[in-house]
Formats: C-alpha cells, structure tokens, sequence
C-alpha cells in the first residue's frame, strides 16, 4: 500500500535557481559572516546557520537547539537545488534573509507557476530533464498526518485510515491524493467530499480529489480523515508506505498485525522519491509491539517515502 501526495515540483528548479541567485549575489553579506573558509560559491551551511539564527531569534526553535544547523543542512541542500524546495522552506528564506517584497513576490511567482514581476530580472534556467511538464507548486502543507494501516489474518489489509491537516500558502480548494494497489474507492470520513477515482497518469496509481468541505485562504488550516477500500484479489505487495515529493511534517506510520498472522520479518525503511521500484535506501529491524502493532514518528520528510515492509 503506497500513498502519495500530488507531485508539483517541476517549477521548484525556477524557484531555487531565482533564489540561489538572489543569495550569491543581493544577499551574500548576509551569510558571509558564518563560512568557516573563504569561497567563492554559496555555501549552504552558512545558509542553514543563518535560518537557524532567525529560528531561535524568533523563538520558534530553542537556543539550547544547537544541531539545528546541521539538520536544516540538508534540507537547504534540496531547496537550493530544486529538488524540494517547500513553501515553508521559501517563506523562512524570505524571513531570515530579510528579502524584499518584490523579490518575494517573484520567488512565489515561480514557485506557484504564476506570471513574474516583469521588473524582477530572472537568472537563465536549466531546461527540465526528461519528458517533465509545467506544473503548479503545491498551494498548501502537509503539517501533520497519520496513516494507520490493519491487516487480516490472511495477511491482507483491512483497513487504511488517514488523518491529515494542511496549512494553505493560497487559496485551496481540494486536495489530491494518490494510491496504488486494489484500492475500489476512498471515503472521506471528516472534512471533505471525494470524487470518483481516476488514473493518475502514473503507472499502477489511481488519483482522487477531495473537495474541502470549506476553501482555505492563505494560513487557514483543514482537518481531514478519509480511509481506503480494498478489494485484493491476490496478497499485495508486503509494504506500507508516505511518499512525499514536497516536505511534510509530523508525520506518523502506524501498521497493525492479527493475532494469527504476524510477519516472520519487519522493517522500518526509506525510499527515494524517484527510486520507488528500487530497494529502500534504508531499512532496520523492528519489533512488533505485544498487540503485533508497529509505528514511526517522522518530524518531516521530503523528496522521499518512508514506511514499513516485511516478510512472512
């Protein structure tokens, strides 16, 4: 069982390279101060330390939080690239860079696929790779969500219940969410309605949208709850997995085993986002818990899946 969140990056490279450009060159004397060596590029530690600094500075993160720069290390490594550059990434660069309203504005335009600021020049762009299209940026966040997913005694699944809340960075209508496997239908249990689902234009996922039972505006937040059907004709595949292209935070896997049908394996594992088909870049052994339940707490994830998978 896989679940995955709409995949709107193909505009994160405009959006990083504007960025990047904006640091190296309006901004440099601001995260200067912090290399540890004289260079001539833009170094992303400096990047991470000088958004950590306004996160403490700010209270949003404890001074007494002092692996806070080399944990954002890795996520400011993916912004920049344009590999997974989130609203919220975006919005903390603006905020600790001090950027100006119009450049703002720009890097927004890019981001969400909107027309530019035509008095804002824009640094040259690297074509997209392969076949990639133009989509929109993700207009909100995932700030939170929690997959619970229960097994039969004949291994297979019975139930997959979800529980999501989305911040908005525009305006939001619904949301798309995307699963594969014999799944018939998703019904919304709280904060939405679900249309019928439809292939994703992906191999082997179905897409549905869910309509929010109430338009977000930008900073408005939505709770929902919605859970999968199944009509497996044949075991499925031994795996529960959250892919997330764009960052989500908070984020929990929480998969229960019958009395009679406990797995002879467990792993706790994650994937590349693009490497999906491939083994997980990462597994360790779990112990199901006395119930047969097993579960992980994630504080954000991005460009990547992360999940359970196991042997029987």
């Amino acid at each position: 069982m896989q679940l995955t969140e709409e995949p709107r990056i193909s505009t994160e490279p405009r959006a990083a390279s504007f960025v990047c450009d904006l640091l190296t060159h309006s901004y440099r004397e601001t995260w200067l101060p912090h290399c540890k060596r004289h260079r001539q590029g833009l170094s992303q530690a400096a990047v991470a330390t000088v958004l950590s600094r306004h996160l403490w500075e700010t209270g949003q993160v404890s001074e007494l939080d002092i692996t806070l720069p080399r944990r954002l290390k890795d996520r400011v490594s993916r912004a920049l690239s344009g590999r997974a550059l989130p609203p919220a990434m975006l919005q903390l660069i603006i905020e600790a860079f001090g950027i100006s309203d119009a450049e703002a504005r720009t890097a927004w335009s890019l981001l969400l696929d909107e027309d530019p600021d035509p008095a804002v020049a824009l640094p040259p762009v690297a074509p997209l790779a392969g076949n990639a299209s133009p989509r929109s940026a993700t207009a909100y966040q995932t700030v939170s969500v929690h997959d619970f997913h229960r097994l039969g005694s004949d291994g297979r699944p019975v139930e997959h219940r979800t529980v999501q809340v989305i911040r908005a960075h525009a305006p939001v209508a619904n949301v798309q969410c995307r699963f594969d496997g014999d799944v018939t239908a998703v019904q919304v249990l709280r904060g939405g309605r679900a249309a019928d689902m439809t292939p994703s234009g992906v191999p082997d996922l179905h897409a549905v949208d869910i309509t929010l039972t109430e338009a977000l505006q930008p900073g408005e937040t939505a709770s929902l709850e919605y859970q999968v059907l199944f009509a497996h004709e044949r075991p499925p595949e031994p795996h529960v997995r959250r892919v997330s292209r764009n960052e989500a935070r908070n984020v929990t896997v929480h998969v229960a085993f019958h009395p009679r049908c406990r797995p002879r394996r467990l792993e706790w594992c994650r994937w590349g986002a693009d490497r999906l088909e491939s083994g997980p870049l990462s597994a360790e052994p779990v112990t199901p818990n006395a119930d047969g339940d097993a579960h992980r707490y994630l504080e954000s994830i991005a460009g990547e899946g992360v999940g359970f998978r196991w042997e029987w």
